[in-house]
């Protein structure tokens, strides 16, 4: 006869998080000192692979990690749009984990990838373009994207957690100004690359998996 045995030093496990991104800088353009970020609302997807060598105390683990948020662009009371950025990151890290009902468990990440971002013009801008006849257009690159997080959270069940998470991103966006208005497009002054980047503070349930062996 044969049976099925869990093997807990590999391991995987699925994670979704969702809550707010704060502006992690203290102005969003370096020239102008009244340009803030507002903070917006954010969520992740982050599938993992875990291994565990039988000496270590830890397991450490890759994986993938995509990520959203956006966060509104004002100076003094104005609004000029919202910026949104998708993460999309390798990630390594470790932890340590019980996999036992109501135990604890820390985990680290460090992520490196690409912010896909672009920008959707707010109330001062149309307000702007509308007494005007004009048309502004603000374009956004992709850009580096570096995160660090660190998680602390429980185990509801072997399979389920509930965490805690606050994650450092940090992601500098390149863009560019015009106006479009009788018939051509010129552009506006550079103002220098958005310090877009945000401190999250999420909530994490993750589900996780075990390998199984057949044994005789």
């Amino acid at each position: 006869m044969s049976v099925c045995q869990e093997i807990e030093n590999n391991f995987y496990s699925l994670g979704v998080t969702g809550g707010m991104a704060f502006m992690g800088a203290d102005k969003a353009f370096n020239d102008y000192q009244d340009t803030k970020f507002k903070s917006g609302a954010a969520f992740s997807f982050s599938p993992l692979y875990h291994f565990a060598p039988s000496a270590l105390d830890v397991s450490f683990h890759f994986g993938a990690y995509v990520g959203h948020h956006s966060m509104e662009l004002t100076e003094q009371s104005a609004s000029f749009g919202t910026l949104n950025s998708t993460e999309i990151m390798v990630v390594f890290g470790l932890g340590k984990y019980a996999f036992e009902p109501g135990t604890g468990f820390l985990k680290a990440d460090l992520g490196l990838g690409t912010a896909i971002t672009s920008f959707d013009n707010g109330s001062y801008l149309n307000d702007v373009d509308a007494a005007n006849g004009v048309k502004t257009n603000v374009s956004t690159d992709n850009a580096f994207a570096l995160a660090l997080s660190g998680e602390g959270g429980i185990f509801l069940t072997k399979s389920v957690s509930l965490s805690g998470q606050l994650l450092m991103l940090v992601e500098n966006v390149g863009n560019r100004w015009t106006m479009t208005g009788n018939g051509e497009t010129v552009p506006i002054k550079d103002f220098g690359d958005m310090l877009a980047s945000s401190i999250q503070v999420q909530l994490s349930f993750r589900y996780w998996g075990f390998q199984e062996e057949v044994t005789k």
